[in-house]
């Protein structure tokens, strides 16, 4: 009778075992396959640098999320960006500037944060996805704030908040948001926003 548990447990490691490899494997391929179709759409411009364009629409499968993915042209030179168009019936509008966690190509269009944060101001505000792929914009856009004398805020702190609710912020083998980090994102930069609002009945514009 011993014996007969110790092969049957030794058989279910065996089948356990190849299951995991084969999982191991497929990943790994799900994950090459989402690398070179990523890499298909990279163009190179010597003023520019490297950005991406994928005029139509394609859908990225890895281990951990299925996103569709499209980038489209807003009149900036050669550049595609991963936004729904400018609206010109809005009331202001929000340049997202940053690399790909902006871009966000893990999501779908509608769970990235500038489209979650477009809909916190009920579609009154149009925040234009600008994130391009590879571009680590932090520190520039920190010198460039303090020498035009602008706001620059670190959404770190708020981010860790979340995360200790139990938010599940980051794919735990892609260091990319989640639609639920992008969620949480939009949140953050809403409630900075906000309160960073001037007081018309104080503030003169000349």
């Amino acid at each position: 009778m011993i014996l007969v548990v110790i092969i049957v447990f030794e058989w279910c490691a065996r089948v356990y075992y190849s299951w995991r490899v084969f999982q191991n494997e497929k990943a790994g391929q799900l994950n090459a396959d989402y690398r070179l179709a990523l890499e298909k759409t990279k163009r190179v411009d010597l003023d520019i640098g490297v950005y991406s364009v994928c005029d139509s629409e394609i859908t990225l499968v890895a281990p951990e999320f299925v996103s569709r993915y499209k980038t489209i042209d807003l009149g900036v030179d050669s550049l595609r960006f991963r936004d729904d168009g400018i609206n010109r019936d809005a009331e202001k509008v929000i340049l997202a500037l940053g690399d790909s966690y902006v871009q966000a190509v893990q999501v779908n269009l509608e769970e990235t944060f500038t489209e979650c944060l477009e809909a916190l101001y009920h579609q009154k505000v149009d925040v234009i996805n600008s994130g391009i792929l590879g571009i680590s914009p932090q520190r520039k856009m920190s010198a460039l704030c303090d020498s035009l004398d602008v706001s620059f805020n670190d959404l770190t702190d708020e981010l860790i908040q979340y995360a200790k609710q139990g938010k599940r912020l980051y794919f735990s083998k892609d260091v990319h948001f989640t639609p639920e980090g992008h969620k949480c994102w939009a949140e953050i930069v809403y409630r900075v926003l906000e309160q960073q609002k001037p007081n018309r009945e104080t503030t003169t514009v000349k």
